[in-house]
């Protein structure tokens, strides 16, 4: 009897053993766990953190923020160009385009340098579905391989972004002739930029630098092309440079002719094939003075990228040649004329990045009751220019914004975001009020895109004018030193409103008979639709997670 309950305790101890084992391992493995998803985190935060400091120390690119004097310009030697493309009653496609034709026949009249720097230049199609109008890409670059032919002491230097190279570190294929030519290729060092998208760039900061992205092991292509389905796939580490959403976003051109001076193109047009039917706005200059810092940027942006990165050099000889030949680029120009004194003179000023958000800011601050703020643009997103848009009507200034839809990106359709956004926003505020004459209309793309990037305001009293053009969008990323921009900023009277002043008002009342812009109500953005898009501008604008 007493042998029998010792071994039913003993069986009892075992089984309270056992049960008490099996759950001490779930409470075990859920410390674990818990202390596992302690220690992710925390790494997670401190290599984020750590890209955040290098990104702090990176200090962008010297060449950037520039600023010229502003010159004294005679109103002849400043010309404003215009890209638009229409619809006519029977439906069909009219375009009236200049900008590219004026740029070839600037490089025509080279005699010693041309200097270029352009974001997209390629013959990537979107899906393959867009029309070609013209290959203007290969037009360009075959251009410039004739006039280095007929002048072989011509200097070449073209600058560019990575896109056009499909973000490997290699020459990109449509200037592969003018390297063979004998001219100088360089692919803009994007990492010394400051970070845009602040989610996935601190990271990947932290990676490059410990070489997991960027080592030398081999690149297979194995993911779709985000350009063209029919290009080179991707391999992770393009991928995992575009994902930066960095850009070298200017649009210049400089020629210096046979008597010494220098002409120069700010546009918003790329010599892009697939962007051939944009609408788009450039300014030619003839003035020395706000070209030679426009010039002077393009070299120390092409020095600090080689010297930081001399496999972005694509040339004769090396990296090292060219930049010290941009150290000792001659500027024995002649001197320069005196100042047009003339009562139509037109002041003249260079600007880029920082400081053309700079002037924009103080152009919409000064606008008074009774002025006319008149704007194209392709995206408008900013939260400092918006506001600006609502005081400048708000103060009594008649606000007129002229924007594209955006719904057509090479052969693909687009969201909406972030116009219509921001025009349902300041439509709801300006019909709150009747006092506040701010109006919307749309540009009637088909396909193409209104890829105007332009401000024009007029004093109501004096009839002066100010006009801000180049290729910066009115997007955070644009004007707020995350990418590279180049605008001309011009001061002047009606001499120089003329052009803008007829091609703005022939599309806001649709013209001669054709279709250029539709109403405000085409686009307008409302109930669930609105607050998605609003989401999606809104993170956009907060973290960069977008390309506009």
């Amino acid at each position: 009897m007493a042998m029998n309950m010792f071994l039913m305790q003993a069986r009892t101890e075992k089984s309270a053993g056992r049960d008490a084992a099996g759950r001490g391992r779930p409470r075990r493995f859920a410390r674990w766990r818990r202390r596992l998803l302690i220690f992710g985190f925390t790494g997670l935060l401190l290599v984020y953190g750590l890209g955040l400091l290098i990104n702090f120390t990176a200090g962008g690119l010297k060449g950037m923020n520039v600023a010229s004097q502003m010159i004294p310009a005679d109103p002849r030697n400043v010309r404003i160009l215009f890209d638009v493309t229409a619809v006519d009653a029977d439906g069909e496609r009219v375009a009236e385009h200049e900008i590219f034709d004026a740029l070839l026949a600037m490089i025509e009249q080279a005699e010693s340098e041309i200097v270029l720097d352009m974001f997209l230049i390629n013959r990537f199609r979107g899906d393959g579905s867009v029309e070609f109008f013209r290959d203007t890409s290969r037009e360009l670059v075959e251009a410039l391989v004739a006039r280095l032919g007929q002048r072989p002491d011509l200097f070449v230097l073209f600058v560019t972004d990575m896109i056009n190279s499909g973000y490997k570190v290699a020459c990109p294929p449509v200037l592969e002739s003018l390297r063979q030519a004998g001219g100088h290729v360089v692919l803009t060092d994007l990492h010394q930029l400051p970070d845009s998208n602040f989610v996935y760039s601190p990271f990947y900061r932290v990676l490059r630098h410990l070489a997991f992205l960027m080592g030398p092991v081999p690149d297979y292509g194995f993911l779709p092309n985000p350009f063209d389905r029919e290009a080179d796939k991707f391999g992770l580490r393009q991928l995992a440079r575009m994902l930066n959403f960095k850009a070298n976003h200017r649009k210049m051109a400089a020629v210096r002719r046979a008597d010494g001076r220098w002409l120069a193109m700010v546009s918003s047009a790329n010599p892009h094939s697939a962007s051939s039917a944009h609408g788009n706005v450039a300014v030619v200059l003839e003035e020395d003075g706000p070209i030679g810092d426009m010039v002077q940027s393009e070299y120390d942006i092409a020095r600090a990228s080689l010297l930081r990165r001399p496999e972005l050099y694509f040339g004769p000889g090396s990296a090292m040649d060219l930049v010290r030949e941009l150290e000792l680029r001659p500027r024995d120009w002649p001197a320069a004329p005196a100042p047009y004194e003339g009562e139509d003179r037109v002041m003249v000023q260079y600007l880029s990045e920082l400081e053309l958000a700079r002037r924009l800011d103080r152009m919409l601050a000064e606008a008074e009751v009774g002025d006319r703020v008149e704007m194209m643009m392709f995206y408008l997103a900013d939260p400092k220019v918006v506001e600006g848009l609502r005081q400048a009507a708000e103060r009594g200034a008649r606000v007129r914004l002229l924007l594209d839809p955006n719904k057509d990106a090479f052969g693909r359709r687009k969201h909406g975001v972030p116009n219509r956004v921001v025009a349902t926003q300041l439509h709801r505020w300006a019909q709150a009020d009747e006092d506040r004459d701010l109006q919307i209309r749309w540009a009637a793309t088909h396909g193409e895109q209104a890829h105007f990037k332009i401000l024009r305001v007029v004093e109501a009293d004096s009839g002066r004018q100010s006009i801000l053009l180049g290729s910066a969008n009115f997007t955070i990323r644009n004007l707020r030193g995350q990418n590279l921009e180049s605008a001309v900023y011009l001061e002047g009277g009606d001499a120089i409103g003329l052009r803008f002043e007829q091609v703005f008002e022939r599309m806001w009342n649709n013209r001669d008979g054709l279709l250029y812009t539709l109403d405000f109500d085409s686009f307008r953005e409302s109930g669930a639709s609105f607050r998605f898009k609003q989401a999606m501008k809104f993170i956009g604008n907060t973290f960069g997670l977008c390309t506009y």
